[in-house]
């Protein structure tokens, strides 16, 4: 089994190729710098599609999710997740101990994207509230 991780951040991949190294499974994952919004891979390629973290950077998800349901087979499943209120409390006081800020340009949330998914031939199969973040597991028919 091998693992395709993209990521548009050259220093966020960077971190997730060192957690992989540490980890032992670097040599599972492939690594890609790329826009989510053009994935780099064929017509129906995967059969798990994940995306975390990701709606709250962006101002539009469309693309996204056409590029999702593009990318997977029928019946492939595509698992999202995005932090919930008290996930960004969190996130804000470990940024704010690094002297840094975590950019929120974004307006969407999974709500947004759950109320989308059959715009794209997808469609939910549940949602849930784990770990400070709003989970949701969708099937493309």
């Amino acid at each position: 089994v091998s693992v395709d991780s993209i990521d548009i951040s050259e220093d966020e991949l960077r971190t997730a190729l060192l957690n992989a190294k540490s980890a032992g499974v670097d040599r599972l994952i492939n690594f890609h710098i790329g826009d989510a919004n053009e994935l780099p891979f064929e017509d129906e390629h995967f059969r798990l599609v994940t995306m975390v973290n990701l709606i709250h950077h962006v101002e539009s998800y469309g693309g996204i999710l056409g590029e999702v349901s593009r990318v997977l087979g029928p019946g492939g499943k595509f698992l999202v997740s995005d932090f919930t209120g008290e996930g960004f409390d969190i996130l804000d006081r470990i940024h704010e101990s690094e002297g840094r800020v975590h950019p929120r340009p974004g307006r969407n949330g999974i709500d947004d994207v759950a109320g989308s998914l059959s715009d794209f031939g997808l469609q939910c199969l549940g949602r849930d509230i784990r770990f400070q973040e709003y989970v949701m597991l969708a099937e493309k028919l």
